[in-house]
């Protein structure tokens, strides 16, 4: 085979294998704040404090599915004397969307030591509908 052939098919194969690798990383970092969130929820299940939030504005985040969109939440609550605010990125099921629309009370969990570290509460605030195969 010429030079010329052999060099275009390298860079063929050079390019498709850096668009699988910036597709892979724009992928990871969607889901990123998605997994921070769960992970952040199953450690204060245990050692945060349950306290009742606000939902007050709500938007789509990239990623998800027509069945459980990617869901950014601002939401409010109190701390002892005082009124936080909090960013949460999470998937919720379409069919319970209705319970996280802005003004809607909602259960979540506050690190003590750090109260920027929140989550829901998916002991009283499902976000998933259980599946069936």
């Amino acid at each position: 085979m010429p030079l010329p052939v052999i060099l275009m098919i390298v860079s063929f194969f050079a390019l498709v294998v850096a668009i699988a690798i910036v597709v892979s990383v724009a992928s990871t970092r969607s889901y990123r704040p998605i997994a921070q969130e769960r992970e952040r929820s199953e450690r204060l299940a245990t050692t945060g404090l349950r306290v009742e939030g606000r939902v007050t504005a709500w938007a789509a985040y990239r990623g998800g599915t027509e069945e459980t969109p990617s869901m950014r939440l601002r939401v409010q609550f109190r701390l002892s004397t005082s009124q936080h605010d909090a960013e949460l990125v999470t998937r919720i099921d379409r069919g319970l969307l209705t319970g996280f629309a802005p003004g809607s009370s909602i259960h979540l969990l506050v690190d003590l030591e750090d109260p920027d570290q929140v989550a829901i509460d998916r002991g009283a605030n499902a976000v998933e509908l259980p599946r069936s195969w």
